[in-house]
């Protein structure tokens, strides 16, 4: 099973690639924001499960939220539909996403646009929406917490 992560250096993507090994997990593909196109592609055509854990939280500018959030899950659903198979999405969303702010509609919006992908295409889809998450790896450790050693 071909199991691919958006946001694979991410904090919460570090952690799932470091927890799926353990779980034996052989073939995971790990798509970063310096994964050239092609080679993103290439991995969703052949993914078997999806953990979309990328998005755009600190934006230079305001427009990189939607661009980042929606505008990629946008291209992320189209790339898996096109494999016309069902491939399901675990989406790490946001507790924001009930908030009328540029994040929390970037949120939102690609929750949108995953739940048009399920539709389209009758692939499962699991959204979570997540508050405030530290752990292991952390960097920097939350203000106030002492820095989660690495194992």
């Amino acid at each position: 099973m071909r199991i691919v992560i958006t946001g694979a250096n991410g904090f919460i993507g570090a952690n799932l690639r470091v927890r799926l090994r353990e779980l034996g997990h052989e073939d995971v593909v790990g798509i970063t924001r310096s994964t050239a196109r092609p080679e993103m592609m290439a991995a969703l055509a052949g993914a078997d499960f999806v953990f979309h854990l990328a998005g755009v939280n600190r934006p230079q500018v305001e427009s990189e939220f939607l661009s980042g959030n929606q505008g990629f899950t946008a291209e992320l659903c189209e790339a898996l539909a096109e494999s016309a198979r069902k491939v399901p999405v675990v989406f790490a969303s946001s507790t924001q996403a009930l908030l009328d702010n540029p994040y929390g509609r970037s949120k939102l919006a690609a929750e949108q646009t995953l739940r048009e992908y399920r539709r389209r295409t009758g692939a499962p889809i699991y959204l979570f929406r997540l508050t405030n998450v530290f752990g292991p790896r952390q960097d920097p450790p939350p203000s106030g917490r002492a820095r989660a050693r690495r194992p």
